[in-house]
């Protein structure tokens, strides 16, 4: 087997599984439906990943590795306001983004916090918890140049940044069914974005 088959065929899996562990949970999918709809050889599972369990953990793995690679290479020590403003819209951007692409790891990541075995608490923690303390970090920052006051509960902000993030992703088939469109709409998302600096950052005072 080349190179770029062996490839293919491990993208397959991982595009797949978390198609498949999100829709229905760890337990629910086995592994020669897995191998099944990725097109491949039932042993494939063993030889990319050594298991179940293990190509379960590098789904969720994957992205979190990229989410809190976006996260630390943009939310660096913010200069003054505008850069403030700046870094905190691009986060935003690449983070709906991000999350808009890869939705099928919020479900994986929904059965395995409701788990009650669960199989990657160690690459939630490491990789996934570590996002909202980078934000919150970056707003600490903000706040010991004085571009914040020194009253905005860094931690709470932060949550809600997030929490707003997920819920989106989460109901986005109820928003499109009440407001006709949801967050993967490009005009949606970015007019969440504006809404949400213009809150974080100054307030909806007219």
């Amino acid at each position: 087997m080349n190179t770029t088959t062996e490839l293919t065929t491990k993208a397959n899996l991982l595009y797949t599984s978390r198609r498949l562990f999100s829709a229905a949970g760890f337990d629910q999918v086995s592994v020669r439906r897995i191998c099944d709809e990725a097109g491949c050889n039932v042993s494939s599972v063993s030889y990319y990943f050594g298991g179940k369990e293990a190509l379960y953990r590098a789904c969720l793995e994957e992205n979190g590795q990229n989410a809190q690679l976006l996260v630390r290479e943009i939310l660096k020590t913010p200069t003054d306001r505008a850069d403030f403003e700046a870094k905190l819209r691009l986060f935003l951007e690449r983070y709906y983004g991000h999350l808009c692409e890869n939705t099928d790891a919020i479900g994986i990541m929904v059965h395995e916090i409701r788990s009650t075995n669960p199989l990657a608490s160690d690459i939630i923690e490491k990789y996934y918890l570590d996002i909202p303390k980078q934000i919150e970090k970056f707003l600490d920052e903000a706040k010991q140049k004085g571009i914040l006051p020194s009253e905005v509960d860094s931690q709470l902000v932060s949550d809600l940044m997030l929490s707003k993030a997920f819920n989106s992703i989460f109901w986005e088939v109820q928003s499109r069914q009440m407001r006709g469109t949801c967050i993967h709409d490009v005009s949606e998302r970015q007019k969440v974005i504006d809404q949400t600096l213009k809150i974080f950052t100054g307030g909806i005072y007219a």
